[in-house]
Formats: C-alpha cells, structure tokens, sequence
C-alpha cells in the first residue's frame, strides 16, 4: 500500500503559511487590536479583542490573505448591531482611513497593501455562555468561535496530531476543485470535524486524508438535507450561502475524489497512486504542486527506469529501493 509517507509529509509543509506571512498577519493583526482597545467608546464597554478564524485554530493555509479578531464588549447591554459597527467603523477609519476601511455584514475590513491581506474586526456582546454578533439584516446572530478553537485543539489531541494537518489538505482540496464556489472554507472545516467525531481509523497520513475525504463527502451529502450541525451551539445548524443543490455537489465531489484516492491508497503502482494524490491536493496559490512525486516517477505517473532514477554517486540504489 503506497502511504508515501515521505510526499504527504511534504504536502502537509507545502500547504501552511509561508513566514512572511505569518510575520505580517501578527503585526496587521496586533495594529487593528490595539486601535481597538484604545477606542474610548469601546473602553467603557469593557473591550477585549481575540483572534478567531481558521489562524487562531492553526489550519490556515498558503496564502493566507486574512486574520479575524473579535472584539468582545461584555457591557455593550442593548447597543443595536449597527451603532456598534459604527463605533468599530469610526475607530478604524480614523486611524487607517476610509481608503483601506470597509463595512461589511457582520464586520469592518482593514485592508493592509503592502502586506496583501485584511484583517476583519467582527463585535460581539454576550449571550449567556456564547456570543451574538451582527447578522447580514439589522439583528443577531449567536455563535461561539473561541470554544471552535478549543474543539479544534482537543480533536487533534485526541488524533495524535492528525485531525489540523488532515484539515489543511481538505481545504486545499476544497480551494484547488471548488475555488471560489461555495461552501466555503470554514464549512469543510466543520465538515472535517464531524467527519473525525463520528471516528476515523488511519495509520499515517495518507490512510487520514483518505478516509477524511470519504467522511467529509458523507457529512456534506446529510448537510444538504438537514443542515450541518454548529459543533459549538447544540441544536444548531452553521449558517451559509451555499444552496442546498451546491452542498449536494460538493458532497458528490468529494465522494468522487474520495473513491480515487482510496483506489490509489490501496493500489501497488506507487507512481499512479502519487499522481492521483497530486491531482487530488493540485497547486498551491503560487501554482506549485501541493504533492511532490517520488524521484523515481515520471510526471504522469509511470515508473522512471532503473537508469534515470539512481542517484548520482550511489549506482546501487535503484527506484525500488529508494521506496523501499
């Protein structure tokens, strides 16, 4: 059974954030938060700004282009959606201008050129154990995305560091076959930990990616029946503009990607079994290969020859051994 082990511990490094934008993400991130705390208005609700999204839970991936902060205010009392977003606004505006300043639905975009990325300002205000934030209309809408981080550590803890990793490649095979076509990200992610709460058995990488595969196409294929399940806010489902029609697509997408890779997982042809997991994962957003092949195969798949795969200075190593 060709696990590869050696290539999917190359794609897991091929798939995280590159340094430069890491170290840019702290310091845009770091710059809206302190304008935030500073903001006399949000002061006197009791502010506390934390990261969120899929950075704070460690499963970005390359490029990152975003970073989400909450801004708390426990004492924000009956302040209406809008009037706290226009006192996020304002904050901002004033500090960064109304150039690289944005009002969304839900949150206050910052825009950082020269770093090609934004960080999203999302207020909240308490509701019992959780949080609301604004809707997309003029209200509410309860959601708890510290305790998704908490579930996200205790999930890879419980996997032996398997479940983040495993995340980072289906979001990279969500980003290379859906693109920009919903559901998003965050959804495959919740998906992805359904997938791993119902049970997932492997024995290295690969074995993980496969059956994660198989149990995201099953979890998307009951969502766009009955909704997929907020693992943070029991009895509720995770808000999305994905139609149903288009979570039934995506759930067919992946039971199709899911059945190749598991074809490849068990096959004795190492070199197609690598070319499926590199069609599979596809190019990173500087169009290299997220899945290198192994120096003894050919792009497409095929075995090079004995001669072509030595290693220069080693004439007794042959492919078969390097694989070995």
């Amino acid at each position: 059974m060709p696990a590869l082990p050696e290539q999917f511990k190359d794609a897991r490094s091929n798939v995280e954030p590159k340094e430069p934008d890491v170290a840019n993400a702290i310091k845009a991130h770091k710059s809206v938060r302190e304008v935030l705390e500073r903001c006399d208005a949000l002061g006197d609700m009791g502010i506390d700004t934390v990261l969120i999204g899929s950075y704070d839970r460690h499963v970005s991936i390359h490029r990152m282009k975003d970073v989400d902060v909450l801004s708390k205010v426990p004492e924000a009392g009956a302040v209406a959606p809008k009037d706290l977003l226009d006192i996020v606004e304002d904050a901002l505006t004033m500090e960064y201008g109304s150039d690289r300043v944005e009002r969304q639905a839900r949150s206050i975009k910052v825009d950082f050129p020269d770093y090609d990325l934004s960080v999203d300002a999302v207020p909240a205000r308490p509701c019992g154990d959780h949080w609301e934030i604004p809707d997309a209309g003029s209200g509410w809408e309860e959601t708890d995305p510290p305790k998704l981080a908490e579930l996200s550590t205790a999930m890879n803890a419980s996997y032996d560091e398997h479940y983040v990793p495993t995340v980072k490649l289906i979001r990279q095979t969500r980003r290379t076959h859906l693109k920009d076509d919903p559901p998003g990200g965050l959804y495959l992610e919740i998906a992805t930990y359904h997938a791993f709460k119902a049970g997932l058995e492997g024995d290295s990488a690969a074995a993980y990616f496969v059956a994660a595969l198989d149990g995201v196409a099953k979890q998307l294929a009951a969502a766009a029946v009955n909704g997929l399940p907020d693992p943070t806010l029991e009895g509720k489902t995770i808000t999305t503009r994905a139609k149903a029609e288009e979570i039934a697509a995506a759930a067919e997408l992946f039971r199709e990607l899911a059945a190749d890779a598991h074809t490849a997982l068990n096959s004795d042809e190492a070199c197609a079994a690598a070319k499926t997991f590199r069609d599979v994962l596809g190019r990173d957003s500087d169009d290299a290969w997220v899945f290198p092949m192994p120096s003894y195969c050919n792009d497409d798949g095929t075995r090079r020859s004995k001669a072509a795969a030595t290693v220069a200075g080693s004439p007794t190593v042959t492919e078969d051994s390097r694989f070995a």
